[in-house]
């Protein structure tokens, strides 16, 4: 032969994937491997590439085998245990996350390639063939036991049988319900679902619902998604805080809340401290902000912009502002990141943190 095929590359296992991750993150910045701070590699896994960056707060579980020539990990991404990747280029971006189990490769003739964008998720026990170029756009998601396959072939094509290779993309704001099957050339439209069980064997266009064997358009753009009234929306957002509430209840935090006409202030405590706040402005007077003793431990939710004066004022006190009218956050706190976590069950994700200024 003269390609050897290693799929399992063991003797790099044993000699790197069971030193621990301080020690395997020094030796691959040796190696000329470009590795951030708070990089996690967990036991017994190994990275085997060319050029290799991987930005900070990065985490890749235990076993997990990626093998490339070029791999760029953006920051806070998580990647599961037992995964496997064999794909010759590799893009993740930021903040998303690879659960357990999940394999990525194929056949190698020089044109592999995976492009995940930002806040996006593969599900467990997925199966993605990269033998040509897959591409699952920003804040999409892949539900667990699906198969996207970039080739179709096993029987001879000199007897007539069939045989193709494309590229598969995904758009943005896609959601792949579980056991979706994906076949080679197909294209997601950004904005569509894909009803759990689909097989999907032709291109799906943007903001639609499709589903079946073979997948077939069942509510079109225009009537998918309906879009909820201004109320609606609020209220929505206050049913998601209270589950929220509850959730830290459950975990046992104490709450006591402060519930007037145009906003509510959830005291958070434990034990004996209590220095959280979550301020839910819903509207009226602003301020209320200056009535109470804002700090870097509190986190304030508007519904809309309240203007240059009013984000200085937070930005004054260090707190965090979450804008749900276009989904940006200013500043960071360990309740502002619970919350967004929370809030990712119901599909809200907020923009990387920014800056007013």
């Amino acid at each position: 032969m003269l390609i050897k095929n290693q799929r399992i590359p063991i003797l790099k296992i044993i000699t790197m994937g069971f030193f621990p991750s301080f020690i395997k993150t020094f030796i691959y910045r040796i190696k000329g491997y470009k590795i951030a701070k708070n990089v996690s590699i967990g036991f017994g896994s190994i990275i085997v590439g060319n050029e290799i960056n991987i930005g900070k707060n990065t985490n890749i579980g235990h076993f997990t085998i990626l093998l490339c020539k070029s791999c760029i990990i953006d920051k806070e991404v998580e990647i599961g245990s037992l995964c496997y990747f064999k794909v010759d280029k590799i893009k993740i971006g930021y903040q998303t996350i690879i659960r357990e189990r999940n394999m990525f490769g194929g056949m190698d003739i020089g044109s592999s390639e995976l492009i995940i964008g930002e806040m996006s998720q593969v599900h467990q026990n997925c199966l993605i063939n990269t033998t040509l170029p897959v591409q699952i756009g920003n804040c999409s998601a892949i539900g667990g036991g699906s198969y996207l396959f970039t080739h179709s072939a096993w029987q001879s094509v000199l007897e007539g049988y069939p045989s193709t290779y494309a590229p598969i993309i995904i758009g943005n704001n896609v959601w792949i319900s579980w056991g979706v099957f994906i076949l080679p050339g197909v294209q997601v439209g950004d904005d569509s679902l894909i009803s759990a069980g689909s097989v999907v064997t032709k291109n799906i266009p943007a903001k639609c619902l499709a589903q079946g064997n073979p997948a077939k358009v069942v509510i079109p753009e225009g009537l998918y998604p309906r879009n909820p009234h201004p109320e609606d929306r609020s209220h929505k957002i206050g049913e998601i805080i209270d589950l929220f509430i509850n959730y830290l209840r459950k975990h046992d935090y104490n709450i006591e809340v402060n519930k007037l006409t145009f906003y509510k202030v959830y005291y958070i405590s434990k034990g004996k401290i209590t220095h959280d706040y979550l301020l839910y402005l819903i509207g009226g007077d602003e301020s209320i902000i200056d009535d109470l003793k804002l700090n870097e431990n509190t986190v304030i939710l508007i519904l809309n912009d309240h203007g240059q004066n009013f984000r200085e004022s937070v930005i004054a006190h260090k707190s965090v502002l979450l804008n749900f009218s276009n989904l940006s956050i200013c500043g960071k706190n360990d309740l502002s990141e619970e919350l967004l976590k929370f809030l990712k069950h119901f599909g809200i994700r907020f923009k990387p943190f920014t800056s007013y200024h």
